[in-house]
């Protein structure tokens, strides 16, 4: 049990009872002796500052939502309140230890109640760093990296800012690194069956209303395309070409990559356009309550809340949206789809990414075992 959590007896029960309930201690803010009297204006604050020099569409929402973590676990509100010119070594350092060890989520001031972004249905779960207020939280290595970069990036600028010498900047960054071969994250999570992809397709295809169609062909790009969440939500319409059947991609350096649809891809995605209509935007709209459609961008946790939702619906095991990219991989390559052009399908800059996917050698090592032979031989009994 965490050293930060109590179980109490529920009323009426005695402490005999096996029921009981978890009572969660919030952590002690990490930064107590720091007061910024008034935050400086959004030119000169050193988050806003390093928020600013992300893209809009896919870095920048996902370090925001990490600097916002982090300043509360500092014990203030958000990160226009914590004043990070004033971190040091000490406090970075103490940061890095909750991201390593875990911590109790400290609640958000900004949330009246309710996570912003979050579904309604308790069954619809966010993502464990995403957690409601007093629920122990640990994140995996590639998230407490991705914390860690935002905190750097962020020092960076309060550096650049003049808010303190190179030297004080040095000493505040050079903590350890986070743990953690950034190859081997494919491993983690799961590859879905060809049994549980048609469920989701299924289950969402069921559904009449607009988001409907639009997980439908969420899904299918997803699985036969590898893509990431922030691919889906930085599509835009005029990425697709419907002559050529390809969809184009950008990526750092504003690189230029187009993928072919194909096969239901290409169908579902065109089923899909015909209910979004022709008007230029996002790819895919955010769809309310009733089938009523926004014509707005969908964020990377809105197609987690899709995968976790139709998941349920469709009675499949949980998974996470980088699964689908997952199956894609290992599935190519079982298909005898050679490295080299899966590392362009797939858009890695290391091919040791790409080769971190394959699910071959488990299966090769597996075989081997079982053809070594061992005598089954029944025990002697007592009786005989």
């Amino acid at each position: 049990m965490s050293d930060h959590t109590k179980e109490l007896a529920p009323s009426g029960a005695t402490a005999t009872e096996p029921e009981v309930a978890a009572v969660v201690v919030a952590d002690p803010p990490l930064v107590t002796d720091l007061v910024l009297a008034t935050p400086p204006p959004e030119a000169r604050h050193p988050a806003w500052a390093y928020l600013a020099s992300l893209n809009e569409k896919t870095s920048r929402p996902t370090m925001e939502h990490a600097l916002n973590l982090i300043a509360r676990l500092c014990g203030y509100p958000n990160l226009d309140a914590c004043p990070w010119q004033a971190l040091r070594f000490e406090h970075v350092n103490a940061i890095r230890a909750k991201l390593v060890n875990g911590f109790v989520m400290p609640g958000d001031p900004n949330a009246n109640g309710r996570r912003r972004g979050r579904p309604l249905r308790r069954d619809d779960a966010a993502a464990p760093d995403a957690a409601d207020a007093g629920e122990v939280v640990r994140l995996s290595p590639a998230s407490g990296r991705k914390h860690m970069a935002a905190l750097r990036g962020v020092l960076r600028y309060a550096w650049e800012l003049g808010y303190f010498s190179y030297d004080d900047y040095a000493r505040a960054v050079n903590v350890k690194p986070i743990a953690g071969d950034p190859v081997a994250a494919a491993d983690a999570g799961r590859s879905l069956t060809q049994g549980e992809l048609l469920a989701l397709i299924q289950v969402a295809a069921a559904d009449p209303h607009p988001d409907g169609a639009r997980d439908v062909a969420i899904f299918s790009l997803g699985y036969s395309l590898g893509l990431r969440r922030s691919d889906l939500i930085t599509l835009d319409l005029e990425d697709y070409d419907p002559v050529g059947a390809t969809l184009t991609f950008r990526g750092k350096g504003n690189k230029q990559t187009a993928l072919p649809v194909e096969g239901g891809a290409r169908f579902a995605l065109e089923q899909w356009i015909a209910i979004r209509g022709d008007e230029p935007g996002p790819m895919f709209y955010r769809v309310r309550a009733f089938g009523h459609v926004v014509r707005k961008r969908m964020t990377t946790q809105a197609i987690y809340d899709i995968v976790r939702r139709r998941a349920r619906e469709a009675n499949v095991q949980p998974f996470s949206p980088h699964d689908l990219r997952r199956t894609f991989a290992g599935d190519m390559l079982d298909l005898g789809v050679d490295l080299a052009t899966l590392q362009q399908l797939m858009r890695h800059a290391d091919p040791r990414t790409t080769a971190g996917y394959d699910r071959r050698p488990g299966r090769v090592r597996r075989e081997a075992v079982r053809r070594l032979h061992i005598p089954s031989v029944p025990l002697a009994r007592k009786d005989a």
